[in-house]
């Protein structure tokens, strides 16, 4: 048990619950991430039955379903660990926002956690294998020119690759980010990154001060 409390079975099915996230839990999303999102979890409820209760799902049937994305993916085109792994931290978000809500058993806990990780040293080996190295400081300079910023329409957008330059934080973890992440710890602000790839990944960031400087607690106050 979690706290002491006792958990008791909504009743929801799984599209139940995809229909209540939608509802809920796409406030703070990019309308892009919500239909990533919802083209995912409609995919995983299609595999796993609609009808079934959420608080039934377990990791062998979140493992079953990452085993049918490797053979054939959403669309019948394999999918790699890395396309994988992404699709499971949408999964890992929809899970939350079900304990969250009190329609799975946060005793068990995320279903979709731990599923596809990535073991100690295969990312670094995988980026050596696709060459893929950090931005140079000139590179990041012409990324976040300013003048690239004025295209992008949606503010939130903007916002949103603010964030990741200064918190190093991934693509999904900023795309999920809710208001009530943003606290203060004794007059520090900060924001509490969730961690969708594994309990270690939870994590406090202060905000650093050209956040601060360019608006990101106005942004918070006037949402």
């Amino acid at each position: 048990q979690v706290a002491g409390k006792v958990f008791s079975a909504s009743g929801f099915s799984v599209r139940q619950m995809i229909e209540h996230w939608q509802s809920v839990g796409t406030d703070t999303l990019a309308k892009d991430t919500v239909d990533t999102r919802l083209a995912i979890l409609n995919h995983f409820a299609a595999h796993y039955g609609d009808n079934k209760p959420i608080s039934g799902v377990r990791k062998t049937d979140v493992s079953a379903w990452v085993a049918h994305l490797a053979a054939h993916g959403m669309d019948g085109q394999a999918n790699d660990k890395g396309t994988r792994g992404t699709k499971c931290s949408h999964l890992r978000a929809f899970f939350a926002c079900a304990i969250d809500h009190g329609h799975y058993d946060p005793n068990i806990g995320n279903p979709a956690k731990g599923v596809e990780g990535f073991g100690r040293g295969e990312k670094a080996r995988m980026a050596e294998k696709r060459g893929m190295d950090p931005f140079t400081l000139p590179q990041l300079q012409r990324l976040f020119d300013p003048a690239n910023f004025a295209g992008v329409e949606m503010p939130h957008s903007r916002r949103a690759m603010v964030l990741g330059l200064y918190t190093g934080a991934r693509v999904s973890e900023i795309a999920s980010i809710r208001l009530d992440q943003f606290d203060e710890d004794d007059g520090v602000p900060y924001l509490r990154l969730m961690g969708e790839k594994s309990e270690s990944s939870e994590r406090t960031i202060p905000l650093h001060p050209d956040l601060i400087r360019l608006g990101v607690l106005d942004w918070v106050a006037q949402e």
